[in-house]
Parts: structure tokens; C-alpha cells; sequence
């Protein structure tokens, strides 16, 4: 099985799958010692790139092109030098 990203937070862990095939036995695994909930039919969106805290207006023209759509947004980042 291959876990395309991995992420984190202070409560839980997330993980996206290409291939389901082994999805059950994961679930049962990590039932043992964890809640475990499982979402289908997700995409990842991921915006990268130098200066994006300090651009002005990035954050409405990226979610302006994804209001057709009913988004989850996770924040992951790190403090620019």
C-alpha cells in the first residue's frame, strides 16, 4: 500500500490513498488503537511557493477558484526565514 501524504495536527492524523484495495485491513489495524473515520471522493490541493504569507489577497484568489466546491481546508506550513 502506498500513502500518497501523510498529515498531522495536536488531535489527529490524516492519510490519502491512491489505491483502496488494502483500505479495510488498514482500518481494522488502526481501529485497535485509534477512532478511525474514513472520507471517499476527497482531492488535495496544495499551494506552494516563496512569499505566499507576504502576498497580498493570495489566500482569497486561491479560495475564489475552489467556491464552486464544498472545501475542508487543512493548514500546514512553516515560518519563512
Amino acid at each position: 500500500m502506498a500513502v500518497d501524504i501523510v498529515t498531522t495536527s495536536e488531535v489527529s492524523v490524516s492519510l490519502s490513498l491512491d489505491d483502496t484495495t488494502s483500505l479495510n485491513a488498514v482500518v481494522s489495524e488502526l481501529n485497535e488503537i485509534a477512532a478511525v473515520t474514513v472520507e471517499r471522493g476527497r482531492a488535495i490541493v496544495c499551494v506552494v511557493g516563496e512569499g505566499l504569507r507576504t502576498t497580498a489577497g493570495i489566500a482569497g484568489r486561491v479560495f475564489r477558484h475552489g467556491r464552486r466546491y464544498q472545501c475542508v481546508v487543512d493548514f500546514a506550513g512553516r515560518l519563512e526565514d
